[in-house]
């Protein structure tokens, strides 16, 4: 069941940004397949879940999901921005601990991505003694090589010399274990 009002206008979704900033959300280091696009006053990102592309614009009052259908936003989208959590309610709650106080109003418009297992994994175990930059720009040597996030299968049996195109540094040894 969808909980968020939402307007489909030809092949966008618009949905209320309320608890919601791509800036907080797609570029505070949870995930590492999303690209700012545009000047600061332009918002607007482009990025891959599960391999699927994403071009996704903030305004004033919405955040804009370009080139998708109603389909791909309910079954795929909605469950990975979390648009079914209530953040004000959350932020409600924390609020009431001064620590965590500081931390909504901080980040007030950061949502948890619901992101794949695997790619998660994958991207913590990069993500040791790393900035994001290099992060993301290991994931996207990854991405290049294979044609999207690759498969545990298609990385059954790598080495750590297999991945040294990623220049992942000592880490390539951990992810040849998976």
């Amino acid at each position: 069941m969808i909980y968020i009002d939402y307007l489909v206008k030809s092949n966008d979704i618009i949905i209320p940004k309320k608890d919601f900033s791509l800036d907080h959300t797609l570029d505070c280091g949870q995930a590492f397949r999303w690209e700012r696009k545009g000047s600061s006053a332009d918002c607007c990102y482009n990025g891959f879940y599960l391999n699927k592309f994403l071009s996704i614009s903030e305004e004033k009052d919405y955040i804009i999901l370009h080139n998708i259908s109603e389909d791909d936003f309910i079954n795929i989208w909605y469950s990975y921005f979390d648009l079914g959590t209530d953040y004000s309610e959350l932020k409600r709650m924390f609020s009431e601990d001064e620590t965590l106080a500081k931390a909504c109003e901080y980040a007030h418009g950061i949502r948890l991505l619901r992101q794949d297992k695997w790619e998660a994994l994958f991207s913590f175990i990069i993500s040791q003694n790393n900035n994001i930059p290099r992060i993301k720009g290991i994931i996207s040597r990854l991405c290049e090589k294979y044609g999207g996030f690759p498969s545990p299968e298609q990385l059954n049996g790598i080495t750590a010399e297999d991945l040294a195109f990623l220049r992942a540094g000592f880490r390539a040894k951990y992810l040849a274990l998976l």
